[in-house]
């Protein structure tokens, strides 16, 4: 019954997800040229290129405190505190909160690339000459976020099963376009376009809305 509410939920939100994401991938396939000059995507293909070759057995810890420190960080958005976090070097952690978790808590850290944000926070305020040195790792952040996030996503994962496949699947997207686009918007100092990415969303959504209304009310009057 828990699922269905939040399928039903989601159904009602659908306009505003699909806005974000058809916004989403707008942004991202007009600034795609411009990854080529920058060191956000030589960061990137590091972490790729390194992961497949020596790293993809060895990252465990990191991977897992990631994960419980996704889940910590949307907790205190939430003002939801942490009263235990565990990460441990076999691959075990937990958080423990001080109220039953939401379903974005329980999903952070599928969608929250945690190791990304300080340079996010960073960029606006370093001179010019870091700022090379902070998109590559903004990009090396992202990867690695996103090859953790593929390997730990499955409905057999206790997240994703206590929030329910398909409502997991379609956050995690959205929420994933959605910090795609911010991460590569600081990367391109594209701070205006990341402006108008979110007004134009909320737009976009609001006349999807609006249309379905006015169909709805047309056929019952």
């Amino acid at each position: 019954m828990r699922n269905f509410s939040k399928l039903l939920l989601l159904f009602l939100f659908t306009p505003l997800l699909y806005a974000f994401v058809a916004k989403s991938f707008l942004f991202l396939f007009s600034h795609f040229v411009e990854l080529w000059s920058n060191w956000f995507l030589y960061g990137a293909l590091l972490y790729v290129i390194l992961y497949v070759a020596l790293l993809w057995a060895k990252l465990g810890f990191l991977e897992t405190f990631e994960h419980e420190m996704a889940h910590m960080v949307m907790g205190y958005l939430f003002f939801n505190n942490a009263k235990a976090f565990v990460a441990s070097w076999r691959k075990e952690g937990f958080v423990q909160f001080s109220r039953i978790p939401n379903t974005l808590i329980i999903l952070a850290p599928y969608f929250l690339p945690v190791f990304t944000l300080p340079f996010l926070f960073a960029k606006p305020f370093v001179t010019k000459a870091a700022h090379n040195f902070v998109n590559f790792f903004l990009g090396l952040t992202l990867a690695f976020h996103l090859i953790s996030m593929l390997r730990e996503f499955g409905p057999k994962q206790s997240d994703i099963f206590r929030v329910g496949l398909k409502s997991s699947l379609i956050i995690v997207f959205v929420f994933n376009c959605i910090f795609a686009v911010i991460t590569l918007g600081f990367a391109l100092d594209q701070y205006a376009h990341l402006g108008a990415y979110f007004k134009d969303a909320f737009v976009a959504a609001w006349q999807i809305y609006a249309w379905v209304f006015a169909k709805v009310f047309s056929s019952s009057a």
